[in-house]
């Protein structure tokens, strides 16, 4: 029995072991010619330019402008001409101030004449102290109005 027993366990053995598979055909390949030639290298990028250095300009004084001296991205130099404002209003302006200066050189030199009568009139009692008093104050103001008028006007705003 034992005999039986062990060629049982052969023929187990034996039905298990793997058989090998038959062998299998050769895989088709196709086969192509390369190509020659001169590959160029490029890249394609979204940016931005940003300026190194930037100037942001703004005006002192109001106005209309007649001509702007520059192009957008020219350099520029300190002290170069930018633009050219009308000088219409501001030339009106200076014509006033020059008016009213006149106005108040006028007006000083009656007063000052105006005080020295009152001077000789109060000497004489022909007139009272506070009428001198008056005219002195008014030679004064003159006085005053023409330094007024002399300093140099504000821009006219437009």
């Amino acid at each position: 029995m034992r005999n039986i027993i062990l060629s049982l366990a052969v023929l187990g053995l034996t039905a298990c072991a793997a058989k090998t598979p038959p062998p299998s055909p050769p895989p088709t390949v196709t086969v192509a010619t390369p190509l020659s030639m001169d590959v160029v290298d490029w890249d394609d990028f979204l940016g931005q330019f940003v300026a190194v250095d930037s100037v942001d300009i703004r005006p002192r004084v109001s106005g209309y402008l007649q001509q702007v001296a520059f192009k957008d991205g020219d350099m520029v130099r300190a002290s170069q001409l930018l633009f050219v404002i009308d000088p219409r209003p501001y030339q009106a302006v200076l014509d006033q101030a020059k008016g009213q200066q006149a106005h108040a050189e006028a007006a000083l030199v009656n007063a000052r004449a105006e005080a020295a009568r009152g001077q000789v009139l109060l000497a004489a009692h022909a007139i009272s102290q506070q009428a001198n008093d008056l005219l002195v104050a008014t030679s004064r103001t003159a006085a005053a109005d023409v330094v007024s008028a002399k300093a140099w006007p504000p821009p006219p705003s437009i």
